[in-house]
């Protein structure tokens, strides 16, 4: 696969090629659109050629090649639609010199890979050959322009694009070439079928679309600014990709050297989304205004933004290929990283093809007549609004896949102790088990993390005592105070360690949630009518089991001593695959009512969750922690408490004792300080 730097290159000589044939269709045709419509043409055939090609087409998944089919048949439409909308350009004398020069770009373009994939043992030389196909093109297309064309920037420009051509491949001549070698088959029912690869294709489709549309619409946008000469345009440009470009590699560079490690990817490839959004909202109603700084201030949030989401789609490919390589998704690494330049090829396409439908249908709409003033005006404002608000529609989107992405933080640190493990021959079978069920079957639920976002302004609470917990030597389990639903909502929303919660059984059946609800209703809402207070209830069932089934629980089994067995072993399955436990031990029915816990201090606690220390310990070997946290509404803090090792020396029925009591007073004197 081409490298980021590679693709970069060759967009950016898109679009300059994409300008001047927008220019020259001005200048030879009047007409500015009809040269970048069949400069989008052109383009859409090379990918597509590209992408259906012998290169791709046998290891392409069935999906895109059904998909295939419909491309032809929309691209063969709208090249029988250029020629309905342009009919009086196709027989004007300069119409063959604009196809010629149209082609010219193409064959340079031909030109210059083929050369760029020839293996030199010089780069020097290649960089010579490469200096030759563009300079020759160069003087070409300059002498095709003088016999017809007489304007000086013009000439001017295509002077420019020549010395631009040669500059990026120059640079391009020092990176690797691309392997001639076709990508390997992946087989189907493997990596082509995980939930994470197939969200992570999309995150990256969709933002390659949003790019390329931008990029796209800002080239049209600029030309079609009336009044204003090509080569300011052209310079115009070269700025506003040069500061674009300059900004983002920075935030790129902080971003991966600093954050990526640090914070959880979706997360912050949700960010990301959010600045570029924010970047349109505030350049598209001119919230600052329309100089210098706004355009600076925007064109930093819409790089941030394109910055993060870019650093987040290399460093999950870089986890899902480390996937690959140990096993978890059968594949071959080859495959992997043909299935990831298929869609980015793929997004080139459908982002061009939308921008050339636009094109065809906007010059329906004026009559094909875009030499007016008025037309120009027009298009000038369509295009700032294409530019804006369409390629965000395809960020919210990517935005919209990447809550679902499985491949968190948690996930990313599992893959790292795995292939430790894998490294020195000790490959953890559980821990195995465990990262195929969340990459390959597994999504985050959206409504999950969006009721969390939702919720956190309205529930404020500060973290103390977090450097207290210590999970680098394995899973802990931490003990919380229940109060209510307080304890169970504050610690989803704010804990900041990974942990999988014990959940009553039947809040996670449906035909028992409604049941075990009821009277946590009539409590909370005694002050409705009991008709009120059951419909209530039932239609709040479906959404608390929808939330409980969202935080990956483990059910609790309290109704057998066959029950309560198999919440422990699956609790220590879980702790072997590396999950800490959180648990809420409190007996509300030792104190008064069922169901009612103390607003202060914490309940008398069963004692049977420390079974679960000396299980693991008798299955591992390994001694685990426990962390009492408290959960404190009135003072909206979650504190942590200092850990309590289980002590396999101790006798059973004392250990347990010690644990619960230890944990239980200091909940107590959390209670009487608050």
């Amino acid at each position: 696969m081409l490298s980021l730097a590679q693709k970069v290159l060759e967009r950016i000589r898109d679009l300059f090629h994409l300008f001047i044939c927008m220019v020259l269709s001005e200048y030879l045709l009047f007409n500015i659109v009809f040269g970048g419509a069949l400069y989008l043409m052109g383009q859409v055939w090379l990918v597509f050629s590209r992408l259906y090609g012998k290169r791709y087409i046998a290891a392409l998944p069935p999906s895109l090649k059904a998909q295939g089919v419909g491309i032809f048949i929309v691209s063969v439409l709208l090249n029988i639609a250029l020629l309905i909308v342009y009919p009086s350009i196709a027989k004007s004398t300069n119409f063959i010199l604009l196809l010629l020069l149209v082609l010219l770009s193409f064959v340079r373009q031909f030109s210059a890979a083929f050369v760029a994939g020839w293996k030199l043992s010089s780069r020097i030389v290649k960089a010579a050959f490469l200096f030759a196909v563009h300079a020759a093109f160069t003087a070409v297309l300059l002498f095709l322009l003088s016999g017809h064309v007489e304007h000086a920037q013009l000439i001017t420009v295509a002077w420019l694009l020549g010395a631009l051509s040669i500059l990026s491949s120059l640079l391009e001549s020092l990176l690797p070439p691309p392997s001639p070698e076709p990508p390997a088959e992946v087989p189907e029912g493997t990596l082509l079928e995980a939930t994470s690869y197939r969200i992570y294709n999309r995150m990256t489709a969709n933002v390659m679309i949003a790019l390329n549309l931008s990029l796209l619409a800002y080239v049209c946008y600029l030309r079609f600014q009336p009044l204003q000469p090509p080569l300011q345009s052209f310079l115009s440009m070269c700025a506003w990709m040069m500061f674009l470009g300059g900004f983002t590699a920075l935030c790129y560079a902080f971003l991966t050297r600093k954050v990526v490690t640090k914070y959880d990817k979706p997360s912050l490839f949700a960010f990301g989304g959010v600045l570029w959004t924010l970047a349109t909202v505030i350049s598209y109603n001119r919230i600052l205004g329309s100089g210098p700084l706004e355009s600076i201030l925007t064109n930093a949030l819409w790089g941030s933004g394109l910055a993060a989401m870019l650093a987040i789609i290399i460093s999950l490919g870089r986890d899902i290929k480390a996937v690959v390589e140990l096993g978890l998704a059968p594949a071959a690494a080859k495959a992997y990283e043909r299935n990831t330049s298929v869609m980015i090829e793929w997004s080139l396409l459908l982002s061009t093809m939308l921008m050339l439908a636009m094109f065809t249908v906007s010059s329906f709409l004026v009559d094909g007549k875009l030499d007016r003033m008025d037309a120009m005006l027009g298009m000038q404002d369509f295009m700032r609004t294409v530019m804006m608000l369409l390629p965000m529609a395809f960020v919210l989107a990517a935005l919209l896949y990447a809550l679902m992405q499985p491949l968190d933080r948690n996930v990313a640190n599992k893959i790292k102790l795995y292939a430790e493990q894998f490294s020195k021959g000790l490959p953890n079978p559980l821990l195995k088990r465990s990262l195929q069920k969340q990459l390959l079957n597994t999504s985050k639920r959206v409504s999950y993390r969006l009721l969390r976002i939702f919720l956190r302004p309205f529930m404020p609470c500060k973290v103390i005592g977090r450097e207290l917990v210590d999970v680098s030597r394995g899973p802990v389990i931490f003990v919380c105070n229940h109060l209510e639903v307080y304890g169970p909502m504050i610690t989803n929303l704010y804990m900041p360690f990974y942990f999988r919660p014990w959940i009553i059984s039947q809040m996670l059946d449906p035909n028992d949630v409604e049941e075990h609800l009821r009277p946590g209703v009539n409590r909370v809402f005694r002050f409705l009518s009991e008709k009120a207070r059951a419909r209530l209830c039932r239609r709040f069932a479906p959404l608390m089991k929808h939330i409980m089934d969202a935080t990956d629980p483990i059910p609790v089994y309290r109704q057998s001593g066959r029950g309560i067995i198999k919440t422990m072993r699956l609790s220590v399955d879980a702790m072997e695959s590396e999950d800490n436990i959180l648990l809420f031990p409190e007996n509300s029915t030792a104190e008064g009512e069922p169901g009612v816990y103390r607003e202060s201090g914490a309940s008398a606690f069963y004692t049977g969750f420390c079974t679960l220390a000396e299980m693991y310990y008798k299955r591992t070997g390994k001694a685990t922690v426990f962390y009492p946290v408290y959960a404190n509404k009135k003072r909206r803090t979650l504190t942590f408490g200092p850990g309590l090792a289980y002590d396999p020396n101790n006798e059973r029925n004392l250990e347990k004792r010690r644990i619960a009591e230890t944990l239980h007073e200091w909940m107590n004197d959390q209670g009487e300080n608050a």
